[in-house]
């Protein structure tokens, strides 16, 4: 099976987004409010699974793209921007070709044509939503825990199935490796020492300076540090609910 990682490569979507009739209404209003859609209720498009789901006609050919890839890289802002400028010039193309129907012209853009300003403004912050929301998708994805919500299990469906990234083999290994090691500095499994050997002459025979073990670092946050049983064990338990946040190594 084959296993190699590429750079995901979206473009061609801006095409594919233009054509894609339930986002007609979203072009005719030229900008005045993004691409990008808030759900019922909200000002603006938050990352939340409505908002996802509201717009999933974005968010999924970006998403089989990087399962295409087997990379869970997320693709940048500039790559994102340039495929929704891609879309508003067809859109305007496309109004230009209402205008020249029947002449047999290829409906090109004027010289003189300059993208609205409100469009642009538009572009930037559309690419900031759905990187935002890519990234809440992808997370999603690489819990164990699955959404109630039918609608957006469809759209982090997409990725297809973890097996599917070489990256998540590396990152599932370190993060056993880094909680097997926490649990047993907490079982008082001491780790390998580090033995220096001096190799100044004496004349008794040298012996090996062995490192003082480093003492449990954890962070204190809320915790109450206890020396009793049940407060080791609790912190084991605890330490193993977070393999899934380890695991979801960063981006973005």
């Amino acid at each position: 099976m084959d296993r190699t990682v590429y750079d995901v490569d979206i473009s061609g979507l801006g095409v594919g987004w233009h054509a894609n009739l339930e986002l007609k209404d979203r072009l005719l209003e030229e900008g005045s409010k993004g691409l990008i859609l808030p759900p019922e209720g909200e000002k603006v498009p938050l990352p939340m699974q409505s908002t996802a789901i509201l717009n999933d006609a974005f968010l999924i050919p970006i998403a089989i793209q990087m399962r295409a890839a087997r990379n869970l890289k997320i693709p940048s802002l500039d790559a994102l921007e340039a495929e929704l400028l891609v879309t508003w010039t067809k859109y305007f193309e496309s109004k230009e070709r209402k205008k020249v129907s029947g002449s047999g012209r290829y409906p090109s853009l004027p010289q003189e044509f300059k993208m609205p300003a409100s469009v642009e403004a538009s572009v930037h912050q559309d690419a900031k939503y759905l990187k935002s929301l890519l990234s809440m998708i992808k997370k999603q994805f690489l819990s164990e825990r699955q959404a109630r919500d039918v609608d957006y299990r469809r759209i982090v469906a997409n990725f297809g199935n973890k097996e599917e990234y070489p990256e998540l083999d590396a990152a599932e290994g370190a993060a056993r490796d880094e909680v097997q090691q926490a649990i047993d500095e907490i079982d008082g499994v001491e780790p390998p020492q580090e033995v220096e050997v001096s190799t100044k002459a004496t004349a008794a025979k040298s012996k090996p300076r062995v490192k003082e073990p480093k003492q449990n670092e954890f962070p204190d946050d809320d915790c109450v540090m206890m020396d009793s049983a049940n407060a080791v064990e609790s912190r084991r338990n605890m330490l193993k609910e977070q393999i899934v946040k380890i695991k979801a190594m960063s981006d973005s």
